[in-house]
This record gives structure tokens, sequence and C-alpha cells, in this order.
């Protein structure tokens, strides 16, 4: 989804137990994230990973709807779920952390869920690019020969980790915020929006 489950409902003051997940999280994904960075610089990946990432940031702003259902896909989302089939799961991180960060600015979010927002991100891709590349067990795909003939279910058990540690995070934060059930909270606001996802990761094949 365009909005990537982004938290927009901390409140100024939090309670102590949301204080404690919010700031476990944030650190662990900025910690991810700096990882990342660091096996990127002294990786040997080809330059256009740098033009995927940048693609991915770019194109936030555009959405297209998936016919037969009442949902909409960015076409970012896409474009980062593309960057971990050819160069990594790290790729990813970095991309979609970047990500986090320029649609926190958009709705001028406050810093504490802009960490946030780009820590989920971060471990949300981290943990599914993960268990694409365990999957699969292939290196990525730039300039490799043809893929798997099983790499569509590679991809969309890729895709569920990611909507599962994404939405689950997101209304994990959003009910230790406000008290309420996270459970409910998911199944309120996440649950219908996995066919978006799909719908991202389906196109991703196609780049």
């Amino acid at each position: 989804a365009e909005e990537r489950l982004q938290v927009t409902a901390l409140q100024p003051s939090l309670p102590i137990g949301a204080r404690i997940f919010i700031t476990t999280v944030s650190v662990g994904g900025v910690v991810a994230v700096g990882w990342s960075a660091t096996v990127l610089v002294r990786s040997t990946l080809p330059v256009e990973w740098l033009l995927f990432a940048a693609l991915t940031i770019a194109s936030g702003m555009l959405t297209l709807k998936v016919p037969s259902i009442e949902t909409r896909f960015s076409v970012s989302e896409a474009f980062a779920f593309a960057s971990v089939l050819l160069f990594g799961p790290h790729v990813g991180v970095i991309t979609l952390a970047l990500d986090g960060v320029r649609i926190s600015f958009r709705w001028k979010m406050n810093a504490t869920q802009t960490v946030f927002n780009f820590a989920n991100l971060g471990l949300s891709i981290g943990f599914a690019g993960s268990l694409f590349v365990l999957l699969s067990g292939s290196a990525p795909l730039y300039g490799a020969s043809r893929p798997s003939a099983m790499i569509a279910l590679h991809v969309a058990a890729m895709t569920a980790v990611y909507f599962a540690v994404n939405t689950g995070l997101t209304a994990a934060a959003v009910g230790l915020t406000s008290r309420r059930s996270i459970a409910a909270v998911w199944t309120h606001h996440y649950r219908t929006l996995f066919p978006s996802y799909l719908a991202g990761a389906s196109v991703a094949l196609l780049l």
C-alpha cells in the first residue's frame, strides 16, 4: 500500500509499553540498515542497484489500481521487491528504509514516527528478503541465467513475510500507543491489504 502502513497516530506522551516497543524496533532497524550499508559498501554489486533505489523512492507518488479488487499498490513497492530479486536483501533494506523517510517527510511526521518507519520497513524487507534467498538458494538474479521455475512461490512467501512483519509491527505500535487490542487494530485496518502487496510483488517479477 502507498502509505506503507506508516505509523501516523503516535501520541505525544507514549505509554511505557509503547515506548519500549517503538524504541526496540527503532534501534533494531537502525542496526539492520547500518549492517546492510556496510555490506553494500564492501560488495561488488553493479552500480545499477543505485538506479533501482532511486526509482523506488522517486516512484513513491505513483499508484496503480488492481483490477477486480478495491485496492491500489505503490509503483515503488514493485521496484523495491525487484531490487531484492535482482540485487539481494541488503539493497531492499536500504531502499525501503529511505523510502520510509520520504513518506514520513511527505506526511510531516515527527522524529519518533520517522525513525520507526525507517526501521519498520528496513526490518520487514530484511526478514522477507532473507527468506527469499534461503528458499531459492540462489544468488541475486542480476546478470544470472534463467531463474528457477519455483521463483513465483518463493516471491509469494517473501511477500507474505514482508506483509506480516510490516503490518504486525505497525499494528503493535498503534495498539500499544492507543491502548487497544493489537489483533483488533490489525484485523480492522490491515488484514485486507495483502492483495496490494501481492500485486506489487507480481509486477516485480516482470521487471
